[in-house]
């Protein structure tokens, strides 16, 4: 089931839990009301060089206010195709960064888990470090809210991107098997921000920079008969 086009306040207020390490989110400049406790100080636990922090749905989205927010979902840790989705991902930090997207790692995982992910070796089988916050839906909150829990009780290889207005935007969902294209990924993102600022909608196989069409009879006129489709 689609829920591109739903706003985020259209879903339940999903308990999760954020980590990060100190080249993703410095969760230590979080707002208080993310975490679950009153005093900003006791919001945010410490795990080494890691931060852990309770965190809902609908703090989440208001604390990343004026950004996308990419939602990236996994099944588990220490598995097989994962890891070449999220070492892919921390390599392209900046892009997403230039972007004004923030990105979040999320599985049904323990944050302990995440925190032995990410301080374990690529070569042992680990992603080296944790570039992005990830998100432990340890109790499945949010993987069965936004539709992307497997009958197996993990979550599907689903990428939901939700723009600056708090409207998801774009939503894909692979079966386990299948790993995801992380440039198109980026191409989505361009293509919402290209729509956004010059009202323009993007054709097949858009990239930034090339030629978009007017949304009017006119404009899909001009475009077909002066592009190369």
């Amino acid at each position: 089931m689609s829920i591109v086009g739903c706003s985020f306040r259209d879903f339940p207020d999903c308990k999760v839990k954020i980590v990060s390490g100190d080249s993703a989110v410095d969760l230590s400049k979080i707002p208080s009301y993310l975490g679950t406790h009153s005093n900003p100080s006791e919001a945010v636990q410490k795990e080494g060089k890691f931060a852990i922090c309770d965190a809902t749905l609908h703090s989440i989205m208001t604390w990343c206010t004026g950004y996308k927010v990419l939602f990236f979902f996994y099944p588990l840790n220490f598995t097989f195709v994962c890891p070449s989705e999220i070492i892919a991902l921390n390599k392209m930090k900046s892009e997403f960064e230039s972007r004004k997207t923030k990105v979040f790692l999320v599985s049904v995982d323990s944050h302990y888990s995440h925190i032995a992910y990410a301080t374990t070796s690529k070569e042992n089988g680990g992603i080296g470090e944790m570039g992005h916050a990830m998100i432990s839906d340890i109790n499945k909150e949010l993987s069965v809210a936004l539709g992307v829990l497997h009958h197996s009780g993990v979550s599907l290889r689903a990428a939901i991107i939700i723009g600056e207005d708090g409207i998801i935007k774009h939503q894909t969902v692979n079966e386990l098997a299948i790993g995801r294209n992380t440039n198109e990924l980026l191409r989505v993102l361009d293509a919402i921000e290209h729509n956004k600022q010059y009202g323009e909608v993007c054709p097949i196989n858009w990239k930034k920079g090339e030629a978009a069409m007017v949304p009017n009879v006119d404009g899909m006129k001009k475009y077909i008969n002066t592009s190369n489709s």
